[in-house]
């Protein structure tokens, strides 16, 4: 559906027509994968394809921010506010954060998965890293040749790429454990200390940025990128560790700038001396894998690039470097680039070796705020494996990857307590499906009615359309509904704004006469703009039996090919055969809907809440001063909620 501005079309169908949503009753376990559908606009966790690669971890962070968020709009629910309180009285205790949870499963799981046949023999302290090497395991980079590498075995020389040798001529790509690796007679053996037991490492590389960029803001931003893509890379705190910069030795050479990084593994819980020998090699198995494939590289680029504690000039260049080629052919591929140029299009074979963990492998992700028309020429368009779409898909979502875990609202110290509070809701009821009808602005009616319905981490709710305007305040509507990770469909008014926001950024004149749909489309943010600019026109659902819609179908026509302005603007099916929207009482179009799966709808507040055999209606006129209504599924029980007050004057269509 178009409109036109200037004689141009602007066109502001869905990026999909229709949403597939899923529904299996899974193992509590399985909690977070129960409810998922075939769009990935919406998160991870929501994607069907996407929602078994999120990690423990990161399910956790992601509980952290719906707590979070359903905290600020005042509808936490009560048993989530008391692991809140629990967690803060542990923090209170001990004086700092409160230690991860890991289970002995997940350790052996994740160790069976990082297990190479590289794997060295590594040495573990027990005491803190004293800037020697005894007593530590200890890591250094060797040649590297991995299709992408590290800037550690180049150096730049007359403006051309040349192979460093000094590390000797071994062609194996990755690390290794150096001479300096002592045997286990080495080891202290003290076992009253054996919950200090700690890991540590070493890092070398080379990069061509100079030691003052290195150094910008004291080097905070550098040790944050080294330290989280260390983390990132090796699923550290999957495995139980928090990862810690001990010593960082930045040398500047002619043309290069050499890096040790000295790193501590802590574990997050007591482990004694047997395990940490254990762990100590899979950790060294880990780097070596992860610096063969190009994976270490690949993610302190990731990292590096959301980085905002550097200049974009720096913070550019240091990607760059990061990404840097280390094939044997390079030679001259670079004397022809542009002088000045601030982006760069990194080699596309990269996004084939990135590994699915946030942006890694995508160029095209840019931190900077889309803000024209969506949909067009110029729209942010992410790498297919890249299941955060360049960490939240423009504020659609939050993100909750495991490197973005320092920005989490409790740093992923809270998140084990609420996945086993969200464990354990699920053995006594399951995930549930909120559809909720128009809503219309009525930002306190719909806190009140998500209170009653009692919603949790795992539930989605779905509105029926019409989140905008008519009623007190539109804005907090569409940003809540964002933020607590509600999905929906396009109703008439929600159309009518996103109509506005393609004409206005393509230039269109404000109307002349104020229109609600013009002023709540240059109000909203953008990442709430690209929310509603997501939603379809209709969900389907299998396993519910079910259809969701903002107005209505028209029976005897396939779904593919319903009109999108009758799906959002019916309301009657005359005996001749007529679909009109205005109100005509013996003649509503659900009446007429004969299945087999259910319809529910909004749209239709003249007839309140409406219930016939395939279809059920929840527009109630809240905003008219009637109710707010939702229907929860499977069970198709039916919660309201009294409107406040009337906030429009009622009409009938």
């Amino acid at each position: 559906m178009e409109m036109l501005v200037g004689g141009e079309p602007i066109n502001a169908d869905p990026p999909q027509r229709s949403i597939e949503l899923n529904y299996h009753q899974k193992l509590p376990q399985l909690w977070a994968r129960g409810i998922t559908t075939n769009s990935p606009d919406f998160g991870p966790l929501l994607h069907m394809h996407s929602a078994a690669k999120v990690s423990k971890e990161s399910t956790g962070l992601y509980c952290e921010g719906f707590v979070s968020v359903m905290q600020k709009w005042g509808i936490c629910p009560d048993d989530l506010k008391e692991v809140v309180r629990e967690h803060e009285t542990r923090m209170s205790q001990k004086g700092g954060p409160t230690a991860q949870s890991v289970s002995d499963e997940d350790i052996e799981t994740l160790i069976q998965q990082t297990v190479t046949s590289s794997s060295e023999e590594a040495i573990v302290s027990q005491e803190e890293l004293d800037n020697t090497v005894d007593g530590q395991i200890v890591f250094n980079s060797h040649k590297l040749d991995a299709p992408k590498g590290f800037g550690g075995g180049l150096q730049k020389q007359d403006g051309k790429k040349k192979k460093d040798s000094s590390h000797g001529a071994g062609g194996r790509s990755g690390i290794i454990a150096t001479d300096t690796i002592h045997d286990e007679n080495n080891i202290k053996n003290d076992n009253d200390k054996s919950s200090s037991t700690t890991l540590s490492g070493e890092l070398k590389f080379s990069l061509g940025v100079s030691r003052s960029d290195l150094e910008y803001g004291r080097g905070r931003a550098f040790r944050r990128v080294l330290r989280d893509g260390i983390n990132l890379s090796i699923n550290a705190r999957e495995m139980g560790f928090d990862v810690h910069i001990a010593k960082l030795v930045i040398e500047e050479g002619d043309q290069i700038t050499d890096v040790t990084v000295q790193f501590q593994l802590h574990p997050l819980k007591e482990m004694d001396m047997s395990e940490a020998k254990r762990v100590a090699k899979e950790v060294n198995g880990a780097l070596a894998s992860v610096m063969d494939d190009g994976k270490m590289a690949m993610t302190l680029a990731s990292v590096a690039r959301k980085q905002r504690g550097w200049p974009a000039r720096i913070r550019n260049r240091i990607v760059d470097e990061f990404l840097f080629e280390t094939t044997d052919d390079d030679d001259d591929d670079d004397e022809n680039d542009e002088e000045g140029e601030e982006e760069k299009d990194y080699d596309a074979d990269a996004n084939d070796e990135a590994e699915t963990n946030g942006d890694i492998g995508n160029p095209n992700f840019t931190s900077d705020e889309y803000d024209g028309p969506f949909g067009m020429e110029g729209d942010v368009i992410y790498a297919k494996d890249d299941i955060w779409l360049g960490g939240g898909n423009g504020g659609v979502f939050s993100d909750y990857s495991e490197s973005n875990h320092l920005k989490s609202p409790y740093k992923g110290n809270l998140g084990p307590y609420l996945v086993d509070a969200a464990i354990e809701r699920a053995r006594q009821n399951s995930p549930r499906v909120i559809a909720i009808g128009d809503v219309h602005g009525c930002i306190d009616e719909l806190k009140a009615l998500l209170k009653k319905c009692d919603y949790h981490p795992g539930d989605l709710v779905v509105f029926l359309g019409d989140l905008v305007c008519k009623g007190p305040d539109s804005l907090a509507v569409v940003q809540m509904a964002r933020e607590i990770g509600a999905i929906g469909i396009r109703g008439n008014h929600d159309f009518e704004v996103i109509r506005w926001h393609q004409a206005i950024k393509s230039g269109a004149d404000p109307p002349v006469i104020g229109s609600e749909h013009y002023y709540v489309a240059s109000a909203l943010s953008t990442a709430d703009l690209k929310w509603m600019y997501s939603l379809p026109w209709f969900i389907t659902s299998s396993h519910l039996n079910a259809l969701f819609v903002h107005a209505g179908f028209v029976s005897g026509i396939r779904l593919a090919k319903q009109n999108p302005r009758l799906m959002m603007n019916m309301r009657s099916i005359l005996p001749d055969g007529t679909v009109t929207s205005k109100f005509f009482n013996n003649w509503p179009w659900a009446r007429l809907w004969d299945g087999p799966q259910t319809v529910f709808f909004g749209h239709d507040a003249d007839r309140g809440l409406q219930q016939y055999e395939h279809a059920i209606g929840l527009d109630t006129g809240c905003v008219y001063g009637g109710k707010l209504t939702a229907c929860i599924l499977p069970e198709r029980r039916i919660v309201s909620v009294n409107a406040k007050r009337e906030y429009f004057q009622y009409r009938r269509k």
